[in-house]
């Protein structure tokens, strides 16, 4: 199962976002994201390394649960 945020891929989601608010803002305002500490942000590593994540705390809802 792939992480996700409304449905979507937790890197899929964070291009959404950039696109909107770059387009908002008029190029004055870029969102920036470093999820490997590497103090380079947008790099693919980032992306990569963020497919890895997830948001949530990890509960299982019932009904979703199969021995």
């Amino acid at each position: 199962m792939e992480p996700s945020f409304s449905g979507k891929p937790i890197e899929e989601a964070f291009q959404a976002t950039h696109t909107s608010i770059t387009q908002a803002f008029l190029n004055q305002q870029t969102p920036q994201l470093d999820s490997n500490g590497d103090g380079l942000t947008n790099t693919p590593q980032d992306y990569t390394h963020l497919a890895q994540q997830a948001i949530g705390n990890g509960i299982v809802y019932a009904g979703t649960y199969h021995h």
